[in-house]
């Protein structure tokens, strides 16, 4: 019985053989053509389970990510709730708590009396959007709990990525907020970073 040729790379399987006379069952007659062709046939297909398991077994298995994030929101229309000295330490510690519980690394929080800062790894397994839901939700609780009950975040934000070689340049622009926001505004300040980094906006939807 003549073995089927297979395209480069594709196995096909091959039919059986007969069992002769005088032979038995599963024992194949020496000297066959099938016979012969069978410890290259079983050796290929070692190879191939070998090959399959070192795909399976070494290749990447882990899912790895290194994805610095610079967010930015302010209070709701810019109010100076967190002018307090005490108040904002607190908002930031509170911000930086929370970013741990959703395993994104608090690199740098800061900002000043109306918005925030925030540097910091995005876990692989959170969207940003929701990063920004839970930050946003948890604090503003806890600064309601402190008393300021008409406290609201704005409903946008702004997200930058920064590369690992600028880290340390932004994390020098948030602790450095009060003497940056001597010269310029929330507002200013975001439209430079959306224009730094070629985003295009409309400001009739920018600011709330």
């Amino acid at each position: 019985m003549r073995t089927p040729v297979s395209p480069r790379g594709v196995l096909r399987p091959t039919a059986i053989p007969r069992r002769g006379k005088g032979t038995q069952p599963g024992v194949l007659t020496p000297g066959t053509p099938h016979n012969r062709a069978l410890p290259e046939r079983a050796a290929e297909y070692l190879r191939r389970d070998k090959y399959i398991n070192i795909l399976c077994n070494c290749g990447m298995s882990q899912s790895l990510a290194r994805l610095l994030v610079h967010l930015v929101f302010s209070t709701k229309n810019r109010v100076a709730f967190l002018q307090p000295q005490q108040l904002r330490s607190e908002v930031h510690a509170y911000v930086t708590a929370t970013l741990r519980a959703l395993d994104c690394e608090p690199v740098q929080v800061g900002g000043v009396s109306d918005h925030v800062h925030l540097l910091f790894g995005l876990s692989r397994t959170v969207s940003l959007a929701d990063v920004v839901k839970q930050v946003k939700t948890s604090s503003t609780k806890m600064i309601r709990e402190k008393g300021h009950h008409a406290f609201s975040w704005q409903t946008g934000y702004g997200a930058f990525s920064v590369s690992e070689s600028n880290k340390s340049a932004v994390i020098d622009y948030i602790i450095n907020q009060e003497m940056h926001h001597r010269k310029m505004t929330f507002q200013e300040e975001i439209r430079a970073l959306l224009t730094k980094h070629s985003m295009r906006f409309d400001e009739r939807y920018v600011w709330d």
